[in-house]
């Protein structure tokens, strides 16, 4: 029976989860990551050149079956043969087992822009259905374009395109040239996000508030009686 010590002493390896969930799509089978979990973990204890034949023994493989794998890693870009000078100044070939790193990141960074291409598409499809229904009509071929310019191309969010629309909607204007003009003044004023235009939408509105006010008071003081003054103290010594 395995000694729990034995079974410490032996140390761990820890593999990163991105490694375990995108190795296929690293191009890489079974056989190859086991390979390259097997030149990590005598990377990790200091064998930066470890025995293939002894790698061969633990995997069941001939010692060419395992240089053969090594290739393979190297030409898909998941491990590198490199070469440096020791305290006595001779060369030393070692693995490089940190350039999968690079591949991994080229990988998510794939990944990220299918999500953001998929996830941008059933927004614009969502904005197109919005817009049809404020504007209670089929949308024509121009508009659509212009809508999906907005997203591709002026990288502007599908809220914020929606908050344009509702104020061009409030003012009655159904029209995408409208519209545009309300993204732009945003743009111009480098209102990036639905909090910014909000904000700015409700000072707008405050200021407005305020003017009509000041505008209620200012007739009120015009439309006013004149009162003669009349200074009663001065009327009573004569």
């Amino acid at each position: 029976m395995l000694e729990l010590q034995k079974f410490l002493n032996a140390g761990s390896t820890t593999i990163s989860n991105l490694i375990l969930k995108n190795y296929r799509a690293l191009g890489i089978n079974e056989e190859e990551v086991m390979l390259y979990f097997q030149l990590l973990m005598n990377a990790n204890e200091g064998k930066a050149f470890p025995d293939m034949k002894i790698i061969g023994e633990t995997m069941g493989l001939s010692i060419q079956e395992v240089y053969s794998l090594i290739q393979t890693l190297i030409n898909k870009h998941i491990i590198k043969l490199e070469s440096q000078q020791n305290e006595a100044g001779q060369q030393i070939d070692y693995y490089d087992v940190t350039v999968v790193y690079e591949a991994l990141k080229d990988i998510l960074n794939a990944q990220k822009q299918k999500s953001f291409v998929e996830q941008t598409q059933i927004d614009t499809r969502h904005l197109l259905h919005v817009f049809e229904q404020e504007f209670g009509r089929s949308l024509s071929s121009i508009e659509r374009e212009s809508i999906n310019y907005w997203v591709f191309d002026d990288h502007y969010s599908p809220e914020i395109i929606e908050l344009a629309l509702k104020e061009a909607v409030l003012n009655q204007v159904y029209n995408i040239k409208y519209i545009d003009r309300i993204l732009l003044s945003w743009e111009r004023k480098n209102l990036r996000s639905k909090a910014q235009v909000l904000n700015e939408l409700n000072h707008r509105k405050n200021q407005l508030r305020s003017q009509d006010k000041q505008a209620f008071i200012n007739e009120q003081e015009k439309n006013k009686p004149k009162i003669p003054l009349f200074n009663w103290l001065e009327n009573e010594d004569k």
